[in-house]
């Protein structure tokens, strides 16, 4: 597997690293950690978006992109916010 945009792959796992324990900071703080919240699921999404450019499959792309959605999913649970059409995957495809 060719990867073309590792090092955006890269960057976006470390900001997504980084707004985590921003997110773990604000525990009891809704606003703020919405807000944190919020700034990684733009940064899941960039991340999934990027995943799926990837020349490819392993089981570990899978694997990476479907915890990204449960991610994405629990996080609209939680906040109320359903995600858009546009983002609701069938992953199912990828793992035949």
């Amino acid at each position: 597997m060719k990867v073309k945009n590792g090092y955006r792959i890269e960057d976006l796992i470390e900001q997504i690293q980084a707004v985590n324990k921003m997110v773990e900071l604000h525990q009891g703080d809704d606003f703020m950690q919405g807000q944190y919240v919020y700034r990684r699921n733009v940064f899941l999404k960039q991340l999934i978006a990027e995943l799926l450019k990837l020349d490819g499959y392993s089981p570990r792309l899978f694997e990476a992109i479907r915890n990204s959605v449960k991610l994405l999913e629990k996080d609209a649970a939680k906040f109320s916010k359903p995600l858009p059409e546009d983002w609701q995957v069938d992953l199912r495809p990828l793992a035949a």
